[in-house]
């Protein structure tokens, strides 16, 4: 049986170009497509759904609500919504996407005739 050191050593001239990336540099690179990929998941659930009421938008401090169509946390006072990812609220500002407001609202409070 051979030895862990002696397989990779077989199989360095195997690694495409760039592979020798430094440990870090590959980190940032592969949390970026992570994020990309699956942000924002609907079939997303939060594990434990009594932290909610505990739970604040990082932007405003209003309390952020589940919306099961989603699959994530949206404020509603500032039209955001947050992901979650593995049943896990990611609260942070920067992976927040803002919500398209409807004007429905609007329009069904115009009086004019």
């Amino acid at each position: 049986m051979e030895s862990v050191g002696r397989l990779a050593s077989r199989a360095w001239p195997l690694r495409p170009q760039g592979a020798h990336r430094s440990g870090v540099a590959t980190q940032r690179l592969t949390r970026r497509r992570l994020g990309t990929l699956s942000r924002f998941d609907r079939a997303a659930r939060l594990l434990d759904e009594t932290v909610l009421e505990h739970l604040v938008c990082p932007i405003s401090k209003f309390p952020v609500r589940y919306d099961t169509e989603r699959g994530s946390l949206v404020c509603d006072e500032i039209s955001v919504e947050y992901p979650i990812w593995y049943g896990v609220p990611v609260l942070v500002p920067s992976e927040g996407r803002i919500l398209e407001v409807s004007s429905n609202s609007d329009d069904q409070h115009d009086d004019r005739t």
